[in-house]
């Protein structure tokens, strides 16, 4: 498995579409800018095809610490999660068939 990272998602863009690596790595971080801003207004940010992003509030709840049983409080909290879109969820279905 083969990590990919913001760089490297600029440079495919620049080669991609011929333009200066510079120009595209600003594309690639003003892209992720942006979700993350309306991800901290709480929108959700639904990107047609390839899923969405939202935010969920996680209740107050009390937890465990495996290792030494102890138990601790757990204040409420956002998180992310992401709901893979139809063609996204599709894509691996077909892999699996091979």
């Amino acid at each position: 498995m083969e990590i990919i990272n913001k760089k490297d998602l600029a440079y495919f863009l620049a080669d991609k579409y011929k333009i200066k690596k510079y120009q595209a790595e600003n594309f690639v971080e003003s892209l992720f800018l942006k979700i993350e801003q309306e991800l901290r207004k709480e929108n959700k940010v639904n990107i047609v095809g390839f899923g969405s992003f939202y935010t969920h509030e996680m209740p107050q709840r009390i937890a465990t610490n495996p290792q030494t049983g102890e138990t601790f409080n757990l204040e409420k909290r956002m998180v992310i999660k992401f709901k893979a879109g139809k063609k996204t969820k599709n894509m691996f279905k077909k892999k699996d068939k091979k």
